[in-house]
């Protein structure tokens, strides 16, 4: 098999739905990134970034050992994946 063919067969996530740039996010950002995060956090996706998004961020962020502040930085957007 050559390389080429061996490289075909790795399987992708599709992330063209993804935002290019992963802001910091805090509790009163809106938008795409934030229903983004939302759903890969498995709740209710609204676009809003309230206290009950800001409680998963932190529910989240204590299950992996980060500082658990309710700000979706590089190290939380990084465990997200």
């Amino acid at each position: 098999m050559s390389m080429l063919s061996r490289i075909s067969t790795v399987q992708t996530t599709d992330t063209s739905n993804l935002p290019r740039h992963r802001p910091s996010l805090r509790q009163g950002s809106s938008g795409q990134a934030v229903k983004e995060l939302q759903r890969l956090l498995g709740i209710t996706v609204d676009g809003g970034f309230g206290p009950n998004t800001k409680n998963a961020v932190i529910k989240f962020q204590r299950s992996k050992g980060l500082t658990a502040d309710g700000v979706v930085g590089a190290d939380t957007w990084a465990q997200l994946r």
